[in-house]
């Protein structure tokens, strides 16, 4: 769901056509497709992995595309109105990676705010990061995504 949302980002041809499209509630009925809200609005992984893209790419921001150290990895990054950066990057294998992340075209130095999604954690805060020279390095789990909080810089 992720990758989705950071394709439809890109620039280009890259659209979201109707099988990317995914329902809030469920259908209803067995065998179809789930929603990301279950029975009693009881939210399922695909509600975190969306908010947490949503975290990093809402308000039709301008997006940058960091080279990554490995080519199984998507990256995004993204500058907000008020001047914050945020870095998004998903593994959908189940290799882990250490990733270093160049951004410097973006921001050059700073701290930023970890979240994380995967099967142990739902779109938390699990520590922080400090960027030097515009580039972020930082442990990702297999089948898993990060995003990468940084304050606006004075």
């Amino acid at each position: 769901m992720i990758k989705n949302l950071i394709r439809g980002s890109q620039p280009g041809d890259n659209y979201i056509y109707g099988s990317h499209i995914f329902c809030l509630y469920d259908w209803g009925k067995p065998g179809l497709p789930e929603g990301l809200l279950g029975d009693g609005g009881k939210r399922r992984a695909g509600y975190y992995a969306l908010r947490m893209g949503i975290r990093a790419l809402q308000g039709g921001r301008a997006s940058f595309f960091p080279i990554t150290n490995s080519s199984d990895l998507m990256a995004v990054a993204t500058l907000d109105a008020s001047k914050n950066v945020y870095l998004l990057v998903v593994n959908d294998r189940p290799t882990s990676y250490t990733v270093n992340a160049d951004i410097s075209e973006l921001i050059k130095t700073g701290n930023g705010t970890v979240r994380e999604f995967s099967s142990q954690r739902m779109d938390e805060v699990v520590g922080s990061l400090r960027l030097k020279g515009g580039n972020a390095s930082f442990a990702l789990a297999g089948n898993s995504a990060i995003l990468i909080k940084f304050d606006r810089q004075n």
